[in-house]
């Protein structure tokens, strides 16, 4: 992590040295993808500041970003993050993320008709919105149960858009994740025990392989035998309803739900 931070600094003072971030509008994915995973494997990320001329051009090309784009009502995905009884109390600037995430998510795994077609600048407006959940976690007064949600978000665009799962870097943000379930556990168990299962789902799924899956994998199977949700057809729709679209290439994710149920887990 030393090496990391003098990297960052370097690159910082030769931006800075260029005349600052502006200069580089056009050229800046590769530098804020860099500030993404640093901020993944930190504890407090501070933010490398955008250029104004980046984020308004993203923002204007990027179709899911626009507020009056919506997505279609049969779109099953993200619908529980609005319509369950503690989606009222949620963060504004959280739940403007979310319906951009949801547009995306939707758009991208072909769950809606649409004529949109992926292009080089949604990257860049995905890596806007894991900004958004990154800094997000700066705001003191955002509860507990939301900072976890959050960071689950984040982290499922990490391992199911970027495809970083089982990759070691995992192994911090995951443990960043159980550690934020430390103060939000009690609360999401008692008042949302089905956005509890998927964070539990998201934690198993980027920790597949790796140092903590075993403690996500025996929470999973304890809270799905308690909602009566041990086949993997049936948690699939909740799961679906936050942020998850099942693919056909993901065998692997049901073998390690089924796989849940039938060994017992050892933590480690």
């Amino acid at each position: 992590m030393q090496a990391v931070r003098a990297h960052e600094l370097a690159i910082q003072r030769i931006i800075d040295g260029l005349g600052g971030l502006i200069i580089w509008d056009m050229i800046l994915s590769p530098f804020y993808t860099c500030d993404l995973m640093r901020g993944l494997t930190s504890d407090m990320p501070l933010p490398l500041h955008e250029s104004w001329k980046w984020e308004l051009k993203v923002r204007t090309e990027c179709l899911f970003l626009h507020e009056e784009y919506k997505v279609s009502s049969t779109s099953f995905v993200g619908r529980r993050f609005f319509n369950s009884p503690w989606s009222a109390s949620l963060h504004p600037q959280l739940v403007s993320t979310l319906r951009s995430l949801r547009k995306l998510v939707s758009l991208y795994e072909s769950v809606v008709s649409s004529s949109w077609g992926q292009t080089r600048m949604d990257n860049d407006g995905l890596l806007l919105l894991d900004h958004e959940l990154l800094y997000l976690a700066q705001d003191q007064s955002l509860p507990a149960f939301q900072d976890t949600l959050r960071l689950t978000a984040l982290i499922y665009t990490v391992v199911r858009i970027r495809g970083f799962s089982g990759m070691p870097c995992a192994d911090i943000f995951v443990n960043t994740l159980r550690k934020s379930l430390e103060n939000s556990l009690k609360f999401l168990d008692a008042n949302a025990p089905d956005l509890l299962l998927w964070i539990f789902f998201i934690g198993s799924l980027a920790s597949r392989d790796r140092r903590h899956h075993a403690w996500f994998s025996r929470r999973l199977q304890v809270l799905a035998s308690t909602l009566g949700l041990e086949q993997w057809d049936s948690a699939m729709i909740v799961m679906q309803e936050y942020l998850y679209v099942c693919r056909p290439t993901d065998g692997f994710v049901r073998e390690m739900w089924e796989t849940a149920f039938e060994e017992k887990v050892v933590e480690t």
